[in-house]
């Protein structure tokens, strides 16, 4: 009676999550600054736990049928398409499959060990969601008005500028982007190429411009590659301006081209598939992590179901046939 209570529970508990779940990636794509990583990844954790239990103690195959049906068809209420619909099937047998081989693993398992026996149908519930995320982000973003790629100033200047400077020269490694200006920075770069190729396109400079000197050559480089950066930043580079700001705006002037407009072309069903494909590789690494973790999760609650009785682990005798 326990055991039937605590699957209707399960069962609850799994299609709320799911819900919950496709609404939190919902909500991240559509909501400008919305995507924080730790709510999604504890629904998910939540839906992904059930799921382990819910294969584990439960054998009635409609049941389980209408469970992965429902976890993967919820994502239908945010995206509502033919193509969604697709992986949405796809995800329902992937679910069925991670159950069929839960039972088999229990079931000829002579010491009951949920972890181990809970090992391969956790994949097939990882590439599952997985799947099911990544076709919710595609056919979403593809039919976003804008696909805005722009990149904030203040999340770079902390991570990558910051840590690129660092490997120019060692004078800025304790120096932030947003301290640099770019005078200082092309000078300093002309002073590192300069000593890296001595014997290369510098020395052909030198030797062709003995009247000029040394100072006045690099001036003369530096004011070039400030022209060739203005080009390509869209605004005149003056020198004072701050690395920072000029890196972002060479940045965003490359993004803007990925930047569409709905009705142009294909270029917005081109880009959706690339950062789809890349979100889908990124979900699919994570697999290991997200195995163990809720795999040892799944197992803790499995410990204390049995300490508290409600799920209870007898021995019983088999009869098996052998070839002697």
């Amino acid at each position: 009676m326990l055991k039937k209570n605590l699957n209707k529970i399960l069962m609850v508990v799994i299609l709320v999550s799911a819900l919950l779940s496709w609404w939190s990636i919902d909500r991240a794509i559509m909501v400008e600054s919305a995507s924080n990583f730790w709510w999604p990844f504890l629904i998910f954790s939540i839906l992904a736990v059930c799921l382990v239990l819910f294969f584990a103690l439960e054998r009635q195959r409609l049941m389980i049928l209408a469970v992965c049906f429902g976890v993967t068809a919820l994502s239908l209420i945010f995206v509502f398409k033919a193509g969604h619909l697709l992986f949405v099937l796809v995800g329902v047998l992937l679910l069925f499959k991670g159950w069929v081989i839960a039972c088999g693993d229990f079931d000829s398992s002579l010491k009951i060990s949920f972890r181990r026996n809970s090992q391969r149908s956790i994949f097939y519930i990882i590439v599952a969601l997985s799947l099911i995320v990544t076709s919710q982000y595609y056919f979403t973003v593809r039919n976003l008005p804008e696909i805005n790629l722009s990149l904030d100033s203040n999340k770079l200047t902390n991570g990558i500028i910051d840590w690129s400077l660092s490997k120019v020269s060692p004078d800025f490694s304790k120096m932030k982007s947003d301290q640099i200006s770019m005078d200082d920075f092309l000078a300093e770069l002309y002073e590192v190429i300069s000593a890296k190729q001595s014997d290369n396109k510098m020395n052909d400079i030198l030797s062709s411009s003995a009247s000029v000197s040394e100072s006045e050559l690099r001036q003369i480089v530096v004011d070039d590659w400030k022209k060739q950066l203005s080009q390509t930043a869209g605004f005149k580079i003056a020198g004072d301006e701050k690395v920072n700001d000029v890196f972002v705006a060479l940045i965003n002037s490359r993004m803007s081209k990925f930047s569409v407009v709905r009705g142009q072309e294909n270029s917005p069903q081109l880009l959706s598939f690339v950062l789809a494909l890349i979100l889908l590789l990124t979900l699919l690494s994570l697999g290991p992590f997200l195995r163990f973790f809720w795999l040892y999760l799944a197992s803790m609650v499995f410990w204390i179901l049995k300490k508290t009785a409600i799920v209870r682990v007898k021995l019983e005798d088999r009869l098996a046939e052998i070839i002697v």
